[in-house]
């Protein structure tokens, strides 16, 4: 399992989104999926799944981790996120719609608080869609880090990020999904690290057609931990697999000390010498006993605790 080292984390977490092309099949399922678990990603955002409400307590046997889902028919659509046992995660909400297109989990991963969105878009221009989707996600945020992934059957640009397209693709949806990253302050990771890369994630034969259409949005805030997009080759499917990854050796408890501080607008004084010590003003913090005691938060619910403790009041 990932976790702290005396002050900071040394890991780096993988998060993966690929569309399935169906897995209702059960050879192709078992096949997809022990391709995918042999990978050894934390995270998996899967969509086009055709499961079906029946089958979920067979295929979260068969991966032997957690897995949420979102079913649908087993000819069209659904959706699940699943977990390795590679990462510490505790689940603490899930939400979804009816028709099996997202997933959205409040979760918490290594400490770090997280809305997770595994979305699969519809093929018909639906704005709705989006506009709905923003709505749940202003609903329930509550300053997490947002990561929306999946299929969105859609592009954001069309010149970089199709190949052969006579016409944009759902454009009114593609407009709301601008909005949602306005709106919630996401970013398009990929094309924020390349900006004029060209690469696709869908294809098409006779004749070739390219886009896309499967990425990362993720909040600004989330650009300190140096996130970076990788592609896979497609496996039984005619989607490539998007890997998400960030490197978690930079959040440190003090961080979470001082996030907690930050999101309550409290203002602290320091006190760093024991001469000083004597004043107790309100607010003012023993500096000695916060770095002899700041090793041993392991998450965010302790640090007010802590705060109690070191702040004379």
């Amino acid at each position: 399992m990932v976790k702290l080292t005396d002050d900071y984390m040394t890991n780096q977490l993988k998060i993966i989104s690929v569309n399935c092309q169906g897995l209702g099949d059960k050879r192709k399922c078992q096949d997809v999926l022990m391709n995918l678990k042999l990978k050894k990603y934390n995270v998996y955002f899967i969509q086009d799944t055709h499961f079906t409400t029946e089958e979920e307590n067979y295929i979260e046997t068969m991966w032997s981790h957690d897995v949420f889902f979102n079913s649908y028919k087993s000819n069209s659509r659904g959706i699940a996120i699943l977990f390795n046992d590679n990462c510490e995660v505790k689940v603490h909400k899930n939400y979804r719609d009816e028709n099996g297109n997202y997933l959205i989990l409040e979760a918490t991963i290594d400490n770090l608080q997280f809305l997770l969105v595994n979305l699969y878009g519809p093929n018909s221009d639906t704005p709705e869609f989006y506009s709905q989707l923003l709505g749940k996600i202003e609903e329930i945020y509550s300053g997490q880090y947002v990561i929306i992934g999946g299929d969105f059957n859609l592009v954001l640009n069309q010149d970089l990020d199709t190949m052969n397209y006579k016409r944009i693709n759902n454009p009114k949806a593609q407009v709301e999904v601008h909005k949602l990253m306005e709106t919630l302050d996401l970013i398009d990771i990929f094309r924020e690290n390349t900006p004029t890369l060209r690469r696709y994630t869908w294809r098409k034969r006779n004749p070739i057609k390219q886009g896309r259409l499967d990425f990362f949005l993720i909040s600004q805030s989330f650009l300190s931990l140096a996130p970076q997009i990788k592609f896979e080759n497609s496996y039984r499917s005619d989607h490539s697999p998007v890997i998400l990854e960030y490197k978690i050796n930079e959040i440190t408890n003090i961080d979470l000390f001082l996030r907690w501080i930050e999101e309550n607008n409290i203002r602290i004084i320091a006190i760093s010498n024991t001469e000083n010590l004597n004043q107790k003003r309100e607010g003012a913090v023993n500096l000695r006993y916060v770095a002899e005691r700041l090793r041993d938060i392991k998450n965010m619910d302790e640090v007010e605790a802590f705060y109690k403790e070191c702040v004379y009041n």
